[in-house]
């Protein structure tokens, strides 16, 4: 059995707002959430937005019950709060 999961660009859903995006991903039958950050930029408070916003809306997701993932640079990760994905 196959699940579906949707790749989302952390800067449309401040644009869409979550709730409309939410809308249209029930449509899917989906059950992982994939958010990604747009680009890496060198400005600290634009990188802190940045992951503020993703912090909220991973949020977001999960509590409508979506497992939820994050692409980040490497290198956006120093201080932040999410786990880093290691190999083996």
């Amino acid at each position: 059995m196959y699940n579906i999961a949707v790749p989302l660009t952390n800067e449309n859903l401040t644009r869409c707002t979550p709730e409309k995006v939410y809308e249209e991903i029930k449509k899917f039958d989906a059950k992982r959430i994939f958010l990604a950050l747009s680009c890496y930029t060198l400005s600290k408070e634009e990188k802190e937005k940045s992951l503020r916003d993703l912090k909220e809306n991973c949020r977001f997701f999960k509590e409508k019950g979506y497992e939820v993932g994050a692409w980040i640079c490497a290198f956006m990760i120093n201080n932040s709060p999410y786990t880093a994905m290691k190999s083996l």
